[in-house]
């Protein structure tokens, strides 16, 4: 190509893509301007996350920056049921005894009294010759009849905490009071 080929082809250049290239490019926005829009949206996943379950019938997750929650809450001993019962709520609860108090231990929800008596010896760390005889549920109460050695268990832990938590485990249960609760060894 010759320089006149040259300056004849650069004149028929179209008048149009020479503005369009006089001007500056287009700037994109900053990324830091989308950060709080982009903060916004995670906080309303993460809390649409933690209530999600909530509305479900399942207890909500912690929040962060608030104290840590287990599954264990410490009771003492003279603590009474909650004025609402606990059953219903999605899960089991089971008291068990650890030094001079009473615990909880919220565990997947159980229907059968004998499973929830296995979970109340469980947490307890009962033998499984103890075993639980009968169960008789009425509106006013419930009367269970457990097998006599379950006062051996006694001599590791204080007895009648050990029974008081069978009753409260079984009274939640059930949802009475534990004063509703009945228990006969035999």
């Amino acid at each position: 190509m010759r320089g006149d080929d040259l300056l004849d082809a650069v004149g028929q250049i179209d008048p149009d893509l020479i503005e369009e290239a006089d001007r500056p490019p287009r700037r994109r926005a900053p990324v830091w301007r989308m950060l709080p829009a982009v903060a916004a949206a995670c906080l309303l996943l993460a809390l649409a996350a933690a209530y999600v379950p909530f509305l479900q019938g399942a207890e909500p997750l912690e929040m962060a920056g608030s104290s840590p929650q287990s599954d264990s809450d410490s009771v003492p001993y003279a603590a009474s049921m909650p004025s609402e019962p606990m059953f219903g709520a999605g899960k089991t609860v089971v008291w068990y005894v650890e030094g001079d108090e009473l615990q909880i231990q919220r565990i997947p929800p159980l229907l059968d009294p004998q499973d929830v008596f296995a979970a109340w010896r469980t947490a307890n760390g009962i033998a499984e010759e103890v075993q639980l005889l009968s169960c008789t549920a009425e509106e006013d109460g419930v009367q269970l009849t457990v097998t006599a050695n379950l006062a051996y268990c006694s001599a590791y832990t204080d007895g009648e905490l050990l029974l008081e938590s069978l009753r409260q485990t079984m009274a939640v249960h059930f949802g009475l009071s534990a004063d509703a609760c009945q228990i006969t060894l035999e």
